[in-house]
């Protein structure tokens, strides 16, 4: 190889993206994506922040006491993109959702649909 190749080379490595570039996080290590979870409950804190959204959720279980889960979305780009804002949920807001179940982190949820039966809002697909 000529020794004038190697910096040209080095160069191109260095500004070629990565194997890592997208690997932001995978979700079937975070979460069960083969399972569905659906709660129903009211919006305690609604949290528009990259990297994710995240909603927090007061639910009454079965058993008649109250939880707290965590729901996470997707960052605010996407949610923009799909007609979401800092201002579409509001603490109070009664929602239903479902998702897929956290692997390591009890009571938490990655939220592949949303509804709000109170005006109809409605949101499906990965976030």
């Amino acid at each position: 190889m000529h020794l004038t190749l190697i910096p040209s080379l080095l160069l191109i490595a260095l500004l070629s993206p990565g194997g890592t570039t997208n690997a932001h996080h995978s979700w079937p290590a975070n979460y069960h994506v083969d399972q569905e979870l659906n709660l129903e409950g009211v919006v305690l804190k609604y949290l528009w922040r990259n990297p994710h959204v995240f909603i927090y959720l007061e639910v009454v279980n079965e058993g008649g006491e109250i939880e707290r889960w965590e729901l996470e979305w997707g960052n605010t780009n996407v949610m923009t993109e799909r007609g979401f804002s800092e201002d579409t949920i509001r603490e109070g807001d009664h929602v239903i959702v479902s998702g897929w179940p956290g692997r390591g982190i009890t009571k938490r949820v990655n939220l592949q649909k949303l509804e709000r039966p109170a005006d109809g809002l409605t949101y499906s697909g990965r976030g």
